[in-house]
């Protein structure tokens, strides 16, 4: 479509109705006397209906009218008049506009004036979230800098690139040593080990954690957990990190490993009785009471199943209930297995195979299992039995292995257990529970405990003299 095809007036009629901002005329009594079509989108009006027949009052209502008038009235004075508002569509839309009135003049009387409303929802959206951006940027960098754990970046040839005040204090650094590299700042040792670490986790682009000893200003010995971890910034390689301050927990740690040491036999004895003590009442107090009842409602569903001509809820709820006492009876067992005592340490190990092939999908062998260890007291079979059960616990459930095989071996005094698996080593997992029981049971009685590693295959290996208890 062409102005030569329309003629100008038309053609200029053309274009202002296919823009999205509104045009509009009004005379100097407020009537309409021009509209462009995207009134029908703002106001759900049509040019037709507002042509000659809708004044401005009309169209924006009287809440609107009152806040526009202040701007009207400046305008039919002869001055220019810019504002932002917010205008509510038919279809509910919240749309954020620029109106701009322009005074109509001729020989200096006011004829009427020009309505452009432009839309600036996206404009006023981007504006809102580059403040919010900015904001947020000045917060972090802010909380960086109150951090009280140093902080830090480097690029991967070892140029620092960002180190809050936290660090520069922590390891007595100036903020000049921004753009300098690790062999500037640290000595030959610590920078070639640093630059080791950070070629490991930007091969790997994994994180990686370590503990670190450092002297501060007081020339007191400061203990960090270092975590550093990988970052692409445009496009380049970087490391990052954290060093928390964990010199209270490492001399708290220390102090109790001292303590432990001096009174090794007694602490290890109480802790262990302890908790048998503790499994041997709750074991108990579950069997003599819980099961037991659970067990006389399954009696009471049994009788009322084999009466009830529709009995399949009935079934369900007996099975349900067979599940439960079934579980429970397991935990009594995992509690106080009783099998030790009454068909011996070989055949309790038997009953944890089979409950762990129930839960895990695992092959667990004895290939070898020495019948003079039945020959130990009831006490140290006890004890024996608990490492066996968690050190399959770890295995079934952390180190993704599929078989195990159990070699018990005894020659008096020596007792010896080893336990061959592929899979994740166990020493990985030297935080969770049941470990430290495998240890803190291995030390009662002086006991060595060796994890030997080749390949992906494992071994580990539990040494007991039975002449040290």
């Amino acid at each position: 479509m062409s102005s030569e095809e329309l003629g100008p007036e038309k053609f200029a009629l053309h274009i202002a109705d296919h823009v999205n901002a509104m045009l509009a005329y009004w005379d100097k009594d407020l009537v309409c006397r021009y509209a462009n079509r995207a009134y029908s989108e703002w106001f759900g009006i049509s040019s037709q209906e507002m042509v000659g027949k809708l004044t401005l009052p009309e169209l924006l209502g009287p809440e609107l009218f009152a806040l526009n008038l202040p701007y009207i009235r400046k305008t039919l004075n002869g001055e220019r008049q810019i504002f932002e508002r917010e205008l509510r569509t038919p279809a509910g839309e919240v749309k954020n506009s620029l109106a701009t009135y322009y005074p109509d003049l001729e020989n200096g009387n006011i004829k009427g004036l020009i309505v452009h409303v432009a839309e600036t929802t996206l404009i006023r959206n981007m504006q809102e979230t580059e403040r919010k951006l900015y904001e947020s940027r000045e917060l972090f960098e802010r909380f960086m800098e109150m951090s009280p754990i140093p902080a830090w970046i480097r690029d991967e040839s070892g140029i620092m690139q960002y180190m809050n005040a936290a660090y520069a204090k922590a390891f007595r650094l100036e903020q000049q040593m921004i753009g300098k590299s690790l062999q500037d700042i640290f000595p030959a040792r610590l920078a070639e080990e640093y630059l080791k670490t950070t070629r490991q986790v930007l091969d790997t682009k994994l994180p990686l954690e370590s503990t670190m000893k450092f002297v501060d200003e007081r020339q007191s010995v400061k203990s960090y957990k270092l975590i550093r971890f990988p970052l692409s910034y445009k496009g380049r390689q970087m490391i990052a990190g954290w060093a928390m301050d964990i010199t209270e927990q490492v001399n708290a740690h220390e102090r109790v490993l001292k303590l432990e040491e001096e009174k090794k036999w007694e602490i290890l004895r109480s802790v262990i009785e302890a908790q048998e003590t503790e499994k041997e009442v709750i074991s108990k107090r579950i069997h003599e009471h819980t099961v037991q009842t659970l067990s006389s409602c399954k009696l009471i569903l049994d009788s009322l199943t084999a009466r009830s001509a529709d009995s399949e809820l009935l079934n369900v709820t007996n099975l349900n209930l067979q599940t439960a006492i079934e579980e429970l009876k397991y935990t009594c067992d995992s509690l106080i297995p009783l099998t030790i005592f009454d068909l011996g340490l070989e055949e309790a190990v038997r009953d944890v195979l089979r409950d762990l092939r129930k839960r895990h999908p695992i092959r667990i062998r004895i290939c070898h299992f020495d019948k003079r260890a039945e020959g130990i007291g009831p006490s140290e079979k006890l004890n024996i039995f608990r490492i066996i059960s968690d050190l399959l616990y770890i295995i079934a459930k952390y180190t993704q292995a599929s078989a195990v095989e159990i070699g018990l071996y005894y020659h008096h005094p020596v007792l010896s257990l080893v336990l061959e698996y592929t899979g994740q080593a166990v020493a990985e997992f030297s935080n969770i529970r049941e470990l430290q029981n495998v240890k803190n049971r291995i030390g009662f009685y002086n006991g060595l405990l060796r994890f030997h590693n080749a390949g992906s295959a494992r071994t580990i290996e539990i040494i007991i003299n039975r002449t040290k208890t």
